[in-house]
């Protein structure tokens, strides 16, 4: 069996989150947190809420088998200031650059055929002048 405080611990620090932060998120004391951290095992309605705010499952914890992959490692972010709240997914992120980056290359590609298409226009436009100049000087 997995050494709990270890685990928890682990995730924090991969994820880089700050202990007196999170012990307040979870409501205890940066002192409890840090106790919490060297049991092997804890009550299991505190994990639970320890594994809602890490976002894993609290089955994570026991089965040896469960891997947490980095794109299913969401983040925690809170604010004071600005009143921040909420959470990041590493997939989201992913997923919504990736249709950004789609978007920007469509972009592009419109841009591309506007700039070819004003390109034109121009020729015509210098072509027609040219004829005005043409036609100007016969009179």
């Amino acid at each position: 069996m997995k050494h709990i405080g270890s685990e928890i611990n682990a995730i924090l620090e991969s994820r880089k989150i700050v202990k007196k932060r999170f012990a307040e998120e979870i409501g205890t004391t940066e002192a409890n947190l840090h106790k919490i951290l060297h049991k092997a095992s804890i009550d299991a309605a505190l994990l639970s809420k320890i594994a809602s705010h890490l976002q894993v499952p609290a089955a994570y914890f026991f089965d040896e088998n469960i891997v947490i992959h980095p794109a299913e490692i969401g983040h925690r972010v809170s604010g004071s200031q600005n009143k921040v709240e909420g959470d990041i997914h590493l997939a989201a992120c992913e997923d919504e650059l990736e249709k950004a980056q789609m978007q920007i290359q469509q972009l592009q590609a419109e841009i591309e055929s506007k700039n070819l298409l004003l390109e034109e226009k121009n020729k015509m436009i210098a072509e027609k002048e040219r004829l005005i100049g043409v036609l100007m000087e016969k009179r």
